[in-house]
């Protein structure tokens, strides 16, 4: 009996750990748009990470909008044995104020929302309906700095049923597009006809100052009427349909002066954070990972500085790749960069790790800023193996009097062991037995089996070159590329703009070409000369000066 209970315990003991533990619902509440125009909707969502069938109540938002149509969907995944639910409501909103309004917390289950806040703005008096279908963009200014993010809405308005619709994105020489969201879509009201909007949003950067001209974007789709009709009457056929927006046009001003040879960092926020591990004895010799957050609104990843890495007194540094990544927060891009440092430290004591500092221009006051790292010190033990000690077995004692062997403690008899321990060691080494034999067999079946010949591995083929051949005929964005991309590859750097490459060079004729190509981009001159781009790297004028100063080392030919 005690081994069938012993059994009946351990089944119990595996069910109940796996038993997934009640949780707690986490319930959020999210809206598609906070600003909006009286007349048009909002979606409202609400989302709980767990399977439930309680409903929020939507006629309490009655009061200050008009509520329209709700909806609820589930859905469940498993992702390594892991199972999670997910259900949402959705339901559409028009405000039937101007001003700010409140949607206060709705309750689901057990469980509320927070509240959100939403702001309703007047109708544009100078905004008309222009038949079923239209088009409106406008971009968040009318003047930006070269590489500064502008934020450009497209709105497609239809009064009409579509069908196999396509919408353009926008695109010019020497800008630089990024999709903020897929599609918002909502209704509203232009001079008593109600209207669907289709709305995106981009960030553009652009590359040249001057007056930068976008192409108008094109609607191509069919139109879905009661007039199309086919001669039986069953079914509509669509018209196709083609309309363009109108052309828009910004004023690109040039990089400020104080930027021209340093990183150029447009954003509207920018910080730097640094993570050590916590909880851990920093010793000599063993490495400490010391982590550094760039994140920034308003830039790309590919805009992101680098970090110089510096030895220390006492310790050497070594950084790894570091990983960038650019999303959206719904109205700017955001990027970040996590650059992984390993510090090794040299000798036992305090180790002073220095800050820096990042200079950049904030294009919501138009100043300079500097976001600040600062210094830190940390605690460094001597290396463990001066700390060991080794503990010596304990010595016999030889002054110990030896026992009478008849004042030795009997052992208990196996008579005194009860009969059912003896069926558990039966049973026990008749399955451990058992499995060793499996085991066995497995193994010599193995061995039995022909060892495959895999191919020998072949060397992966070499990257492909970048090739410089046409370089003078390129528009000076495109050199810039061109240059980066080249030195990059050819120099083993990561460098983001031509400033980096310039600190690097000692040539006089390279360091005038990088100079008039620079004022050429952010200043909109152009030269007396035609630079020779193909003959400066042709004749390694263009070297970093470790290279050209100590190994002599000659460039392979690009030019093909």
């Amino acid at each position: 009996m005690p081994l069938i209970r012993l059994f009946q315990v351990f089944i119990l003991c595996t069910l109940f750990s796996g038993w997934p533990a009640v949780v707690k619902a986490e319930v959020s509440a999210s809206v598609d748009r906070h600003e909006i125009t009286l007349g048009e909707s909002v979606n409202l969502t609400i989302t709980s990470d767990q399977a439930s069938r309680a409903n929020p109540d939507f006629d309490m938002l009655s009061a200050v909008f008009e509520v329209g149509e709700s909806g609820r969907s589930m859905s469940t995944k498993i992702i390594n044995g892991a199972v999670s639910s997910e259900t949402r409501w959705t339901v559409t909103l028009v405000p039937k104020s101007l001003g700010s309004h409140i949607i206060p917390p709705l309750t689901v289950g057990n469980e509320q929302t927070r509240a959100l806040k939403i702001t309703v703005k007047k109708p544009d008096p100078n905004a008309t309906a222009r038949g079923d279908l239209f088009i409106e963009w406008s971009t968040n200014k009318d003047s930006a700095f070269v590489q500064e993010e502008i934020i450009l809405t497209v709105k497609l308005f239809y009064a009409v049923g579509l069908s196999n619709a396509s919408l353009t994105d926008p695109k010019a020489t020497g800008l630089i597009v990024y999709p903020i969201n897929k599609a918002i879509q909502y209704t509203t009201r232009r001079n008593g006809s109600d209207y669907q909007v289709l709305e995106r949003k981009y960030a553009l950067f652009a590359e040249q100052s001057g007056q930068l001209d976008i192409p108008p974007i094109v609607f191509q789709g069919e139109v879905m009427d009661n007039q199309s009709q086919n001669q039986w009457g069953l079914f509509r056929q669509g018209r196709p349909v083609r309309i363009s927006s109108s052309m828009l046009s910004l004023e690109i001003k040039q990089i400020p002066a104080a930027f021209v040879h340093k990183p150029w960092l447009p954003a509207t926020t920018f910080k730097v954070e640094q993570n050590w591990p916590q909880n851990q004895v920093y010793r000599v010799g063993e490495p400490i990972t010391r982590q550094i957050d760039i994140t920034a609104q308003g830039l790309a990843e590919t805009q992101l500085p680098d970090i110089e890495v510096k030895d220390v007194v006492g310790a050497r540094l070594y950084q790894e790749k570091s990983d960038t990544i650019t999303r959206n927060n719904g109205n700017h891009l955001v990027s970040s960069k996590t650059i992984t440092q390993a510090v090794i430290p040299s000798e036992a004591g305090s180790l002073q790790i220095p800050g820096f500092d990042i200079e950049w221009f904030n294009t919501e006051t138009g100043e300079a800023e500097t976001t600040r790292l600062p210094a830190i010190t940390l605690d460094i033990k001597p290396a463990a193996g001066g700390q060991q000690q080794t503990t010596l077995p304990k010595a016999a004692n030889f002054d110990e009097p030896e026992k009478n062997p008849s004042q030795v403690p009997v052992a208990e008899t196996s008579s005194s062991i009860p009969e059912n321990r003896h069926k558990v060691w039966f049973y026990g080494t008749l399955i451990f037995g058992g499995l060793w034999l499996l085991t066995l067999f497995l193994f010599l079946m193995k061995l039995k089996r022909p060892v495959s010949k895999q191919p020998p591995s072949r060397p992966e083929p070499p990257k492909p070159q970048v090739s410089v051949k046409h370089i003078n005929k390129l528009s000076p964005a495109e050199q810039q590329r061109l240059l980066i991309h080249w030195w990059n590859q050819n120099h083993g750097q990561q460098v983001t703009h031509l400033g980096h490459i310039q600190q690097q060079l000692d040539n006089p004729k390279a360091l005038k070409a990088l100079q008039q190509l620079q004022h050429q981009l952010y200043n909109n001159q152009h030269p007396d000369t035609e630079i020779d781009w193909l003959q400066l790297i042709k004749k390694d004028y263009l070297k970093p000066k470790t290279l050209s100063q100590e190994t002599g080392e000659t460039l392979p030919q690009l030019y093909g």
